[in-house]
């Protein structure tokens, strides 16, 4: 099914998304 298949590629995006907004995060939490 496509509608599963982008819902995948969808996670796949937030979790890249989650993971750069974390390494901004600490980086802000050590300035």
């Amino acid at each position: 099914m496509h509608a599963r298949r982008s819902l995948i590629k969808e996670l796949k995006l937030l979790q890249v998304f989650v993971l750069i907004f974390g390494a901004f995060l600490s980086i802000g939490l050590l300035d």
